[in-house]
């Protein structure tokens, strides 16, 4: 390994010069950035949660503290949901440990293995790419927001600028690939044969993950209780509740960017193009944990790191038995589209009624 990379930084000296110049960047921002104070739709839901946690405490049942209302009925329904999918997927779960079936994770007929051309420095190349353009991309951004806006339309600038990012990603990533010989869309796993079929697999796939995922927020929920932190809100929370009324196109925005352009760029660069160059060095079991890692780490929580990992876990493995990404894209997509909907409900029909 040591020897691979004193190769690489003698090869592309260029790539390690970018790098030093994203480490610079990063460590310029996290040094001269100021805490902000949450915007006053922020703060509104966060006090109504607070509120609403002592109530609960207290002794008094939700239908006394809500009012109720066609939203609380919706999210009563969503809740029953989550609880059946959860339950279905516990079943499941058993079944399979009582009789687990033989299966090696080889993928199937219809996508045999595919022998990739790069590798794990291909990986760090568009890694370094991705991060150099965000960072540049973060600058030019930050210099027309003071220069013209002036306290208006950040939230634009955050989904544009991730929009623009993933798009780089792809860019970089079939550029790669390209010129290392392969098939972009094929080696990548973007495979549509029994499309059907595959998009089922990923669904009932969710359903065996859910359990142990919802098993792990509530362990991190409760440790965060007992240690007195209280977990930050998500990002899209903030842009969710701060432009629901003023930008409702935002809104729109933000829901099919976090429910599916973001989730279909995630698994093309996690499953698609690192999960086979890593396997190609170091094996499957190795991948798995790798990419899982890696995936939960850029969310950027600590509390949200257990969940994330366990579901990049089932992501990873989903792609290594179907040879597609039909099954994980899917998979994705249900997961966000479920949480983003089930904070949606409960803010229409718990915080916003709490005055």
């Amino acid at each position: 390994m040591l020897r691979s990379l004193g190769s690489f930084l003698k090869r592309d000296w260029g790539y390690v010069v970018l790098l030093i110049f994203v480490i610079g960047a990063y460590t310029f921002a996290s040094l001269t950035k100021h805490k902000e104070a949450p915007s006053p739709a922020l703060e509104k839901v966060q006090k109504a949660e607070v509120l609403i946690k002592e109530r609960l405490q207290k002794g008094e049942a939700l239908n006394k503290i809500v009012p109720p209302s066609t939203a609380l009925t919706l999210f009563a329904l969503f809740t029953l949901l989550i609880i059946l999918m959860t339950g279905a997927g516990l079943v499941m779960d058993v079944a399979y440990l009582a009789r687990p079936p033989r299966d090696n994770l080889s993928p199937p007929e219809d996508y045999p293995a595919v022998n990739v051309a790069w590798d794990m420095s291909d990986c760090v190349r568009v890694i370094i790419l991705l991060l150099t353009f965000a960072v540049v991309l973060s600058f030019y951004f930050a210099f027309l927001y003071r220069l013209f806006f002036h306290g208006s339309a950040e939230n634009a600038f955050v989904l544009l600028h991730t929009t623009l990012t993933d798009l780089a990603a792809v860019f970089f990533i079939i550029f790669m690939v390209s010129k290392r010989g392969n098939d972009s869309l094929n080696s990548l796993g973007l495979q549509f044969k029994n499309f059907l079929r595959n998009a089922a697999a990923g669904f009932l796939g969710y359903l065996k993950i859910l359990p142990i995922f919802v098993g792990s927020l509530a362990l991190v929920l409760l440790i965060s209780q007992l240690l007195k932190v209280e977990p930050p809100p998500h990002p899209l929370v903030g842009i969710l509740v701060e432009e629901e009324e003023r930008n409702p196109f935002l809104i729109f925005y933000s829901i099919v960017l976090a429910c599916v352009i973001g989730p279909v760029i995630e698994e093309i660069f996690f499953r698609g193009f690192c999960y086979p160059a890593i396997k190609k060095r170091w094996g499957k079991a190795l991948a798995v944990f790798i990419t899982a890692l890696v995936f939960a780490a850029i969310h950027g929580s600590l509390f949200a790191f257990l969940p994330v990992f366990i579901l990049g876990v089932a992501l990873a493995f989903l792609y290594e038995k179907y040879g597609t990404l039909v099954p994980s894209i899917v998979m994705h997509i249900v997961h966000n589209s479920l949480f983003i909907g089930y904070f949606f409900l409960i803010k229409h029909s718990v915080l916003d009624k709490i005055n």
